[in-house]
């Protein structure tokens, strides 16, 4: 059973941009693929092995939507010394900015339903936490 609360949209085809937002950038990830999104958290993948990373504030770029939210570190998988894959849950600070990532997602939902050339789901990670 997917303990998920919502589903995930395979986004790598997508101009998605996020990145990690804080006082000292060399301590924050480096985002070299998005793997999915749903509506409450990510699948990204950084480059190295990160930081302690636990918290921070995320900006996501798509299109002409620019999104701030507080984000956490839900679980983390070491790829190899280059790569790790990180699963982040999203903290949305205001009913302004979710209504604006649902209709993101909505978005999402609509374009994969249109095209039918791709799964409108992204497969599931091989962790049982949910984002």
């Amino acid at each position: 059973m997917n303990p998920r609360l919502f589903p995930r949209y395979n986004v790598k085809e997508y101009s998605f941009n996020l990145f990690f937002l804080g006082k000292n950038p060399t301590l924050l990830p480096d985002v070299v693929e998005i793997i999915d999104f749903s509506l409450s958290g990510a699948k990204i993948k950084v480059k190295g092995l990160i930081p302690e990373f636990s918290n921070g504030k995320i900006c996501i770029k798509y299109k002409k939507h620019t999104l701030y939210f507080q984000s956490r570190l839900v679980w983390k998988e070491i790829i190899n010394k280059e790569e790790t894959l990180i699963g982040l849950k999203f903290v949305i600070p205001t009913a302004e900015t979710f209504q604006k990532w649902l209709a993101v997602i909505e978005s999402l939902d609509k374009n994969l339903i249109n095209r039918k050339t791709q799964p409108r789901i992204a497969s599931a990670a091989p962790h049982a936490s949910s984002y």
